[in-house]
């Protein structure tokens, strides 16, 4: 009987390290998956083709055009533009993150939102709107990207722009 027990207890003993090894090894994949994603910090030039990879020293996003309006009766200002996802895999819960300044470069507010499409997949472009009260001195308008839980996203493309009167 106590053979028995001892097999029991060995067996069971197995399954709850495997179970173990496998769920750390899965954990420790989607873990390096994010930090992959959010450690970028370099901003290499672009190359000529649209698919650059995700890696640590390269931006996996890029903006090709985007404004800021501020409509004249308002002041209501809004953000516009499209985003790309370069990477060879999908990104979620990106943030567009706009920051208005004064001509003197003084902060005024900072305002963001989701872009469209949750997820972003590997090539496609996501448009972005970002829409916030405003303040009659805003001048110019700064752009960013972000992970909804997590730290700043490099991207290519123009940083800061004027922003214009619109209605």
């Amino acid at each position: 009987m106590q053979t028995k027990h001892f097999v029991f207890l060995v067996i069971s003993a197995l399954i709850i390290i495997f179970a173990l090894v496998e769920l750390v090894q899965n954990g420790m994949n989607h873990n390096d998956t994010d930090s992959e994603r959010s450690t970028s910090t370099a901003n290499p030039a672009p190359s000529t083709t649209d698919q650059v990879p995700a890696t640590a020293n390269a931006p996996f996003l890029q903006v090709s055009a985007w404004n800021c309006v501020i409509d004249s009766e308002t002041n209501y200002f809004k953000v516009r533009g499209e985003v790309k996802n370069l990477s060879v895999a999908a990104v979620k819960n990106i943030v567009a993150v706009a920051t208005v300044r004064t001509s003197d470069g003084t902060f005024v507010k900072s305002a963001n939102a989701l872009i469209e499409y949750q997820p972003l997949m590997a090539g496609q472009v996501s448009p972005f709107t970002i829409i916030d009260t405003g303040n009659p001195s805003i001048q110019t308008a700064e752009l960013s990207f972000r992970m909804f839980f997590d730290g700043s996203m490099e991207f290519i493309g123009t940083k800061a722009v004027q922003c214009t009167s619109g209605d």
